[in-house]
């Protein structure tokens, strides 16, 4: 069976998008420290949206790692169009999107982020969403190794910090 058809035969899940979210950590690290800076950032980017969309779907009690994520985008999109709507979701990529999301879905919930956690993660976030963007796939690579350090050490942070973003 050809990959493509192989991977949209399934669903992807919270587990899949914890999987994913660690090997592009690593794929991207390898990039960056091979002078591939671009692509390394590319696949950081990708780690981080991974993280941060579990992390918003999990403060929900219900999700478990086999919960499929496609059904969870749209709700978000429209949860967080209420309460935030200059905040595009960039085709749900927008780091910024699922941060805010993040914080206003545990407000909701009587459980926001303590402040050690929440002022790291939305600087962490905005240097992210500075310096990744989906788009960017689209454009020649002008990533320097500054910018290669600053998506590096946000997402390390985003990942070191996981389970306390949704526990």
């Amino acid at each position: 069976m050809p990959l493509r058809r192989l991977l949209e035969s399934t669903d992807c899940t919270v587990q899949d998008f914890e999987i994913a979210a660690e090997q592009k950590f690593w794929e991207g690290f390898s990039l960056i420290v091979s002078g591939e800076s671009g692509a390394g950032i590319y696949l950081l980017g990708f780690s981080a949206e991974m993280l941060l969309k579990n992390a918003s779907f999990r403060p929900d009690r219900s999700v478990r790692p086999t919960t499929s994520v496609e059904p969870r985008l749209k709700p978000a999109k429209a949860w967080l169009s209420k309460r935030r709507p200059t905040i595009s979701h960039e085709s749900y990529h927008s780091l910024w999107f699922w941060m805010n999301y993040l914080r206003e879905y545990r407000r909701f919930l009587g459980r926001p982020l303590p402040a050690q956690v929440d002022d790291p993660l939305v600087r962490q976030v905005r240097s992210l969403h500075a310096t990744w963007w989906i788009e960017m796939r689209y454009r020649p690579n002008a990533a320097s190794q500054r910018d290669a350090q600053i998506v590096y050490d946000a997402v390390v942070w985003i990942r070191d910090n996981y389970f306390a973003l949704w526990r």
